[in-house]
């Protein structure tokens, strides 16, 4: 897993690795990287077996959460500091989705139809009034990622000669974008011609972005299919592609256009404009539903406004809070997946898996009936091959035909 990362890595940093101390660096780090990893799946089962030996008895928070917990805090502190807001935030996203997609299994909450394309806009409303002020810009790999797609001349706001708008553009505001730009437009164009480059270029790089993704994927599943025509075929056919691309267009000519439609409506620029064009720019995910990314670019611009808050004194600093935060969705993740597998998405089971090396499927769900979750949901029929002579004495007396002991 590390070695694709890196290897990609590697590759966007290329011009960074012509010297061979850069090189070791490298691997270094990815060393580094895998040993982290390693250590929070080894680290899980030891702790699990010591807060048992400690305690003499397995309760609802020892049964995963705990271990996942203390294993997290452990091994988070041997990767980079420099890695760990991004891996934090990973986490965090699919920890959010794994608790909803619990709360909604067990009826607690109802999914709203559109959600991730509102709570989309919602946070790129946000990042775009961020990127279009002068004194909160967001973070740099968000800012550099926002002007891949809509270009520097949307960063920081501009002066304009004119501060008012008449009743007439209000009215007729797309005519105005055909003339000629308002005297606050970054460009020098027409309005609708600067978003028209903007979505061709946008559309060109979800489409090849996509066919990118698609191959990574089945190569890192399957790298021979790539040689089997019918299976390349597959993969550069996706109508996915064509999804992702029409999205990105959207977005990055939405954005520009919005920008100057709110310029021309309010008779100036300023950071505000920049919120209408992010709200405006994130609907394109209506025709590619993504919760992740909506969860990830909310879960990124919680990040900046905490970051804001406390540079501006509103909110207090908390010490290691990065690590606290990861640390406590992997306990929770640890914990989903042992008493709620079934809502675990099918990928980041099979993370997991590899992770404990198996240990994690290896449960006895069936023993954790009394909490009425349904836990051995997709384990039916499964109950481990124990070794008597390591059985309690209570534990034999409770189960004395194995699984036939367990309630219906």
């Amino acid at each position: 897993m590390y070695a694709i990362v890196y290897g990609a890595t590697s590759l966007l940093q290329l011009k960074k690795l012509k010297e061979w101390e850069e090189v070791v660096k490298l691997f270094k780090n990815f060393l580094r990287s895998s040993f982290f990893v390693a250590i929070n799946g080894f680290a899980y089962i030891c702790f699990f077996c010591l807060l048992r030996h400690s305690l003499g008895h397995i309760n609802f928070a020892t049964i995963s959460f705990l271990p996942g917990f203390l294993a997290s805090l452990m091994a988070i502190f041997v990767e980079r500091a420099s890695r760990r807001p991004l891996l934090a935030i990973h986490i965090a996203n699919i920890g959010t989705e794994c608790a909803f997609r619990v709360w909604e299994g067990y009826g607690y909450v109802r999914p709203v139809r559109h959600g991730s394309v509102l709570l989309f806009s919602a946070a790129m409303a946000i990042l775009g009034w961020a990127y279009h002020s002068k004194q909160h810009q967001p973070p740099s790999f968000l800012a550099a990622l926002i002007k891949y797609f809509v270009g520097a001349g949307e960063c920081g706001t501009r002066a304009s000669t004119s501060t008012s708008t008449s009743t007439h553009s209000r009215q007729n505001i797309f005519r105005e974008l055909l003339q000629p730009r308002h005297t606050s437009c970054p460009h020098t164009s027409p309005c609708l011609l600067y978003a028209a480059k903007a979505a061709a270029a946008g559309g060109i790089k979800g489409f090849l972005g996509s066919i990118a993704l698609k191959l990574l994927s089945s190569a890192a599943r399957s790298p021979a299919s790539l040689l089997s025509p019918a299976s390349l075929s597959r993969v550069l056919l996706s109508p996915g592609h064509l999804r992702l691309a029409l999205f990105v267009s959207w977005f990055s000519g939405m954005f520009r256009l919005g920008a100057c439609g709110a310029r021309r409506l309010r008779g100036g620029d300023d950071a505000f404009n920049g919120a209408v064009a992010g709200a405006l720019a994130a609907l394109g995910m209506w025709v590619y539903p993504s919760s992740s990314l909506a969860l990830y670019t909310a879960w990124k611009t919680l990040e900046v406004v905490c970051c804001m808050g406390v540079e501006a004194g509103v909110l207090p600093a908390v010490p290691y809070a990065t690590e606290i935060l990861y640390s406590v969705m992997t306990g929770y993740l640890f914990h989903a997946s042992a008493m709620h597998q079934q809502y675990i998405k099918p990928s980041y089971w099979k993370l997991l898996v590899d992770l404990t090396d198996n240990r994690i499927a290896e449960f006895n769900r069936h023993l954790l009936y009394p909490y009425k979750m349904d836990s051995a949901h997709n384990f039916g029929n499964y109950w481990p091959d124990y070794n008597i002579d390591h059985l309690s004495n209570s534990f034999k007396e409770a189960f004395p035909l194995g699984l036939a002991s367990i309630p219906t």
